[in-house]
């Protein structure tokens, strides 16, 4: 599990498993949590709501996204999300193809229990050493 823009992801599927075809992770937004606008110039992302509530913001379009809502993320696409709620939000996403996972390991702190605290809105290094990291990735990070 690893603590990224202030949200908890696990790698449930990586590329290695997968022959490189798609990846699966598993989010737990956290209230006010979601990440910055970014687009992947490679990868598809879909998104599936396991449960409460997602705001999307795809092309400047505000998209509500509650429990059993797939939302489907082609390459170039800006997108951010966010947890305007009071709970903790579960959603699966699926990155094809995969590899994109690692960059959740290269940027995230590694967490071992999420009951111990809840992650903290990244540092303005962070936010910095994500932008440059992402680029690795073909990620684009909109500041």
């Amino acid at each position: 599990m690893w603590w990224l823009s202030g949200d908890v992801n696990s790698i449930i599927l990586a590329k290695n498993q997968t022959n490189g075809t798609y990846s699966i992770v598993e989010g737990r937004i956290y209230p006010g949590g979601g990440p910055p606008p970014h687009l992947q110039t490679r990868e598809y992302e879909g998104f599936y709501v396991l449960d409460g509530e997602l705001i999307f913001k795809i092309e400047g379009k505000q998209v509500i996204s509650k429990a059993g809502t797939m939302i489907n993320i082609p390459p170039n696409v800006i997108h951010s999300f966010k947890n305007n709620t009071d709970n903790i939000v579960r959603v699966l996403i699926i990155i094809a193809p995969a590899g994109m996972e690692k960059l959740f390991e290269e940027v995230g702190i590694e967490v071992f229990d999420t009951n111990i605290a809840k992650p903290s809105r990244p540092s303005d290094e962070e936010k910095k050493r994500l932008v440059e990291i992402s680029k690795r990735y073909g990620v684009e990070i909109i500041v």
